[in-house]
């Protein structure tokens, strides 16, 4: 009876060891994260407070590149390149972007602008980040105000 017992403890052990998951595939790199799918913004906050569609609107003018990501889809490719889709008038414009060294901050660059974010977040359903430097826009009624601006953005649909 002895013998049963530690054979169904070996035989247990083994049918578990066998039947583990294999955790052997490598996560995804952030370039991979990035460029798996085009992304929308769906929320922009300045200095930490959310504005709505209309201030965005009306301040985007001021932002230039910022401006003009905000109604887009983003397409980051893995070679390098971004291509952004205006979702109301489709229009289009396109540029480069990279990550710095260790991969906290991303840089975007068209023919008129460069403007870089810190990564805040970065997983296949979420992407936050914040300006790398602060904006000088004019607010309606709050006047002249210097910004560090989040963005965050969502697979685009």
């Amino acid at each position: 009876m002895k013998n049963i017992g530690i054979h169904l403890l070996v035989g247990l052990a083994v049918l578990l060891i066998a039947c583990k998951k294999d955790d052997s595939k490598p996560a995804p790199t952030k370039t991979e994260l990035l460029t798996q799918r085009a992304w929308k913004i769906t929320q922009v906050k300045a200095n930490n407070t959310p504005l709505t569609d209309d201030l965005v609107t009306q301040v985007a003018g001021q932002a230039g590149l910022l401006g003009e990501l905000y109604a887009s889809d983003v397409l980051f490719k893995a070679d390098g390149t971004f291509t952004a889709t205006n979702r109301t008038t489709q229009n289009t414009f396109s540029g480069t972007w990279t990550f710095n060294a260790d991969q906290t901050q991303l840089t975007i660059t068209t023919s008129t602008q460069t403007i870089a974010f810190k990564i805040i977040k970065l997983t296949s359903d979420i992407l936050t980040m914040d300006s790398a430097d602060s904006y000088t826009v004019t607010i309606p009624i709050l006047g002249t105000q210097s910004v560090i601006v989040t963005l965050d953005l969502v697979p685009a649909s």
